[in-house]
């Protein structure tokens, strides 16, 4: 039996993120906390540079990476503050060995994404996906590119009860839905209380 933090008697929120080097895509599923029926949920982006954290100061010093990890970290913090989830999911790092250097920053982020939760709340359960299987959670290809994914969204936006128009999210969002997607059918549906 799994203890959940920040539940009330009415709502369970769960979070999923699309790590990034620069861009973190989130997704916000509000349920039911009875019947975990899904209320709704929407998508939206992190960008590391747009945010109010991000400074030129700590880029000029220690690098841009430093700045645009620490800015996201900043942010996610306040998003964890803000929406008080339940459960978090979030994509696993993928190694492709085109871009062998892509997996290192992924593997950063990912610990910087539990790190943040660790602080914010080390109780909230904490869960990876690897890309295909969270794809294929919305029904699409494991290996779908962005316009197959959103169209994936498209058809199960209704089931979503998605306040988003998916036309209008980025890749970022669209896969964090997916992410979320997956948590919501593989650990809240299967909830043990």
């Amino acid at each position: 039996k799994m203890n959940f933090p920040n539940t009330s008697q009415w709502e369970f929120t769960l979070l999923g993120i699309d790590p990034g080097s620069s861009n973190l895509g989130i997704s916000i599923y509000k349920l039911d906390f009875n019947t975990l029926a899904i209320k709704e949920s929407f998508a939206f982006t992190i960008s590391a540079k747009d945010t109010c954290f991000y400074s030129r100061n700590t880029s000029n010093e220690f690098g841009d990476k430093i700045a645009r990890l620490q800015a996201m970290k900043s942010e996610l913090a306040e998003v964890f503050r803000y929406y008080s989830p339940s459960l978090i999911v979030c994509e696993s790092p993928f190694f492709n060995s085109f871009t062998p250097n892509a997996y290192a920053i992924l593997i950063e982020v990912v610990n910087l994404i539990h790190e943040t939760i660790w602080e914010y709340n080390y109780q909230i359960p904490f869960f990876k996906v690897d890309p295909p299987t969270a794809k294929r959670a919305v029904g699409a290809k494991g290996n779908a590119k962005k316009d197959e994914m959103t169209q994936a969204i498209i058809e199960i936006k209704d089931r979503l009860k998605l306040r988003n128009n998916p036309l209008e999210l980025d890749e970022h969002s669209i896969d964090a839905l997916a992410i979320g997607h997956y948590g919501y059918l593989n650990y809240v549906l299967n909830l043990n209380r």
